[in-house]
């Protein structure tokens, strides 16, 4: 039971991402942000791997934002000064995706 419970609440965590995620990117602004930098998570080990976090600046009603990404696990290129598409809620400045996928 302790177990089942442990992936049952990973797997809701991820189907909340996704859901999170694809309703951002159907009704979100979408926003061109440039890589600012590209560091590894170090907080998080997963057989002697740490997963990228990607912080890129959009400009967002005349004001430069910063936005982070989720951990990416794959080991893409991604360099300082690479456009990404981040997708921001209109009603919640807080809410964004940084979408790493299309790149």
């Amino acid at each position: 039971l302790l177990f089942a419970s442990i992936g049952g609440g990973v797997l809701y965590f991820i189907a909340k991402q996704k859901a999170k995620r694809e309703l951002l990117i159907r009704t979100g602004k979408k926003l061109r942000a440039a890589i600012s930098n590209v560091y590894y998570n170090t907080s998080i080990t997963v057989n002697n791997r740490h997963p990228l976090i990607i912080e890129c600046v959009a400009e967002v009603s005349g004001k430069k934002k910063t936005f982070k990404s989720h951990n990416i696990w794959n080991q893409n290129q991604f360099s300082p000064g690479q456009e990404i598409a981040v997708y921001l809620d209109t009603r919640d400045s807080t809410n964004f995706w940084v979408d790493t996928f299309k790149l």
